[in-house]
């Protein structure tokens, strides 16, 4: 589970070591096991693959771009049916948010069906196109469809102490602090300050 990068920085006893805080982080003391512990591993898995890069990405973008502006968005919307992938790599009976879960509200697929236009879905697609629309066209995504919110920048001090703030998309939309508890563990892994 430890990143490339930090398997290309650390001896192997250094990477064992890594891998038991990540364990210990994630896991506690209980001993993973696939039935009993498969949120945990989910939470695993959300930090190594996705937390911890869009982190560095953003410590990157302050340090390379600094005055280019950053947004950030979690996508949080949980749909019982409108969520695919989700429901394809996890099942129908497990509940939450998975990687790319939010392309079917900005791209049509072969497995969306026609939503009723008074759902939370359907205004979760108005939401997501007028967003990456706006984007497109201004580079700024405030649009009409968030107007209650106002999504601003990552300000590098947040980024840095691994608080960034971002529009948090469920029922409702709202300006966050991006909870990631566990970031600041993943960050040790690391030796250098090199971003990549």
């Amino acid at each position: 589970m430890l990143p490339t990068a930090v398997k290309g920085e650390r001896e192997a006893h250094e990477q064992k070591e890594l891998a038991l805080r990540i364990k210990e982080a994630h896991f506690g003391e209980k001993v993973p096991h696939h039935n009993d512990t498969f949120d945990n591993y989910l939470e695993m898995v959300s930090y190594r693959h996705f937390f911890s890069d869009i982190h560095r990405t953003l410590l990157a973008r302050m340090a390379y771009a600094p005055n280019v502006p950053t947004y950030l968005y979690h996508f949080a919307f949980d749909s019982p049916h409108f969520n695919h992938y989700r429901i394809l790599n996890c099942g129908k009976s497990v509940r939450g948010v998975s990687h790319a879960d939010d392309l079917s509200y900005l791209f049509y697929n072969v497995s969306a069906g026609k939503l009723s236009s008074y759902s939370d879905e359907f205004k979760t697609v108005q939401r997501m196109t007028g967003m990456w629309t706006a984007f497109a066209t201004t580079g700024n995504p405030n649009c009409e469809e968030i107007a209650s919110t106002s999504w601003q920048p990552v300000e590098a001090n947040d980024a840095e102490r691994a608080q960034p703030k971002c529009l948090n998309i469920e029922e409702e939309v709202e300006f966050i602090t991006l909870p990631q508890e566990k970031l600041k563990v993943w960050e040790s892994l690391y030796t250098n300050n090199s971003l990549y």
